[in-house]
């Protein structure tokens, strides 16, 4: 179950979670009840798959092994650091909320991605700082043309295995589409942000929505850079900013994980 959302549409999003003290993460925001260090209510995530009205009304059930609350504070701190608690219920459920108490349930915590709002001598700024036109470069013009890589516009067409997609050679089975970033003149370092954004949360599907300063799950529905998908290459090959390491569950907003650009 873990992944699905327990409510259906209309009622209050509220999303599965695996445990956390896991250090990885599959996929969807989460959802857990917390109780005694947060363990998994097992028959709230499999009762989700029968009926989502039904799954909001047992996570607002007093159980034994869930934590209730009256607001927030009543919560305990999350383990994981990339989680924190809060306190719901759902008034489209058919309860007493007078009668029942709400539930605590955990959540990715907002993380901003705005380089300017950390530490100025701090490897984020840095390397923000430090990324140019050049960094993003596709490969120069040649006499006769060369077929153009992955992430660059197509000289003779493209390499083995590419296609032209929305103006740059890409693999047409990748999940995601390549960046040409030297092609958004207003996403300076999009590939630093992303990065600072995956590396904490420990999922390759976040990114940083530029014009929100926010880290977010990508939506291919919307523009790269605004919360869209997408995979920076330079000269055919990913950028090198890009590391799938993870430090769950102590992610640190002041340690970011970045690869090897040197």
């Amino acid at each position: 179950m873990t992944g699905e959302q327990a409510c259906a549409p209309g009622s209050p999003s509220v999303k599965s979670a695996p445990a956390l003290t896991t250090h990885t993460y599959t996929g969807k925001t989460a959802l857990m009840a917390l109780a005694s260090r947060f363990r998994t209510v097992s028959l709230i995530l499999a009762t989700a798959a029968l009926s989502s009205s039904v799954a909001c009304s047992l996570i607002l059930n007093p159980r034994d092994d869930v934590q209730r609350c009256g607001n927030v504070d009543d919560c305990e701190t999350p383990e994981d650091s990339r989680y924190e608690a809060v306190c719901i219920s759902d008034p489209d459920a058919d309860i007493d909320t007078t009668q029942v108490e709400q539930v605590c349930v955990a959540q990715f915590r907002d993380v901003s991605c705005d380089p300017m709002g950390y530490d100025q001598d701090g490897e984020f700024r840095a390397l923000v700082d430090s990324r140019g036109f050049s960094d993003y470069a596709c490969p120069t013009a040649s006499d006769p043309p060369v077929p153009g890589v992955r992430g660059c516009p197509p000289e003779d067409g493209c390499a083995a295995g590419l296609e032209v997609i929305d103006g740059v050679c890409d693999d047409p089975t990748a999940p995601v589409p390549s960046i040409n970033l030297n092609s958004f003149s207003d996403l300076d370092a999009q590939d630093v942000k992303d990065q600072f954004c995956r590396g904490f949360f420990c999922d390759e599907e976040y990114v940083c929505n530029s014009t929100l300063n926010a880290c977010e799950r990508c939506d291919p529905s919307k523009p790269y850079g605004e919360g869209g998908c997408g995979t920076v290459f330079t000269q055919g090959t990913q950028s090198c900013v890009y590391d799938s390491a993870c430090a769950a569950p102590d992610s640190d907003v002041n340690e970011p994980i970045f690869g090897d650009c040197g």
